[in-house]
């Protein structure tokens, strides 16, 4: 603060007037046996013998009692920070003795205290800083974007599958047909369901039939395209949306799933289970919404459980 800048400034002027004191104390010890003999050349030549030694001292005057310059001897010195001191001498004291001296030096210290204390108050703000942002994106950002994430994830995917839930499938699938339309490319919907899947939860019981659901949404996830969209939008039922893909296509890539899944190992612990899919193939025609490229879908779906189940049909 500027109250210990001062108070620095005068406590080192302090030390260097100590300093300047016995200088002069001594000084005038000398020169006061020749002022009480009026002897002025004598004092001049004294006084000039002794300033010459005093390091930056720039004037030194005796004033006369009728306060008029009896000696004095001044050096050459330009500087902007001159400091007067005046003083009586102890046996004459109607002479004063008075010093201007260079407190160049003294500023310049006091300068260069202040820029390395400005500069270690910005290094402590700083690394303050510094440590408020970890500590923040440590224990504040980092949770809160998990956080984030995490009611993207509940918001957009179905908790057991690790699939879009029904609502973001529609999203994402109304996004598809929009593009695929104003590019004039194809786009084919299907509809998978899970043949017999509310017998495997009765006779196996539901953690089977969650492990079912996982397997098949995990060997389907593999064998669709990375933009294809995989939506669980049913108990054992999940939509596929194939941006750009033909009717046969489409087709084709339904039967993959269909006989991945037939293929699957056996599972179970007491009774062995094979399970296996339906599916129904629709191609998007140019005035089709989603709802309608779902219905057809489903009623392709419908068909091939008519049909026998574990295989694919297409509208």
């Amino acid at each position: 603060s500027i109250g210990m800048i001062t108070f620095q400034r005068d406590s080192l002027l302090e030390q260097e007037y100590a300093n300047l004191k016995n200088q002069i104390n001594a000084a005038m010890e000398v020169l006061e046996p020749d002022l009480q003999q009026g002897n002025q050349s004598d004092v001049n030549k004294l006084l000039s013998l002794w300033a010459k030694h005093v390091t930056g001292l720039v004037d030194i005057k005796i004033i006369s009692p009728d306060n008029q310059t009896f000696a004095s001897y001044k050096r050459d010195i330009q500087s902007e920070y001159l400091t007067r001191h005046r003083t009586v001498f102890p046996n004459q004291p109607n002479y004063q003795i008075e010093i201007t001296y260079d407190s160049g030096p003294i500023y310049q210290s006091l300068n260069n205290l202040l820029l390395i204390a400005i500069a270690a108050s910005l290094l402590v703000i700083i690394l303050l800083m510094m440590l408020m942002w970890f500590v923040m994106h440590r224990y504040v950002f980092v949770p809160l974007r998990r956080s984030e994430d995490q009611l993207i994830d509940l918001a957009n995917y179905d908790t057991l599958t690790q699939v879009y839930n029904r609502r973001a499938f529609t999203e994402a699938a109304e996004s598809e047909i929009q593009r695929c339309k104003r590019n004039n490319t194809p786009l084919c919907m299907a509809m998978l369901d899970l043949d017999h899947f509310k017998s495997v939860n009765d006779e196996f019981g539901h953690a089977i039939g969650d492990l079912v659901l996982i397997l098949f949404s995990n060997e389907t996830k593999l064998l669709i395209r990375q933009y294809d969209i995989l939506g669980r939008v049913g108990g054992e039922e999940f939509a596929l949306c194939l941006p750009g893909m033909s009717l046969e296509g489409g087709t084709l890539a339904a039967e993959r799933i269909r006989a991945k899944i037939s293929a699957l190992p056996h599972i179970g612990s007491e009774h062995t289970l094979a399970i296996s899919v339906s599916a129904g193939v629709t191609e998007m025609q140019d005035d089709d919404r989603l709802e309608g490229l779902l219905k057809r879908a489903d009623d392709a779906l419908y068909r091939a459980k008519a049909n026998g189940r574990n295989r694919v049909e297409s509208i």
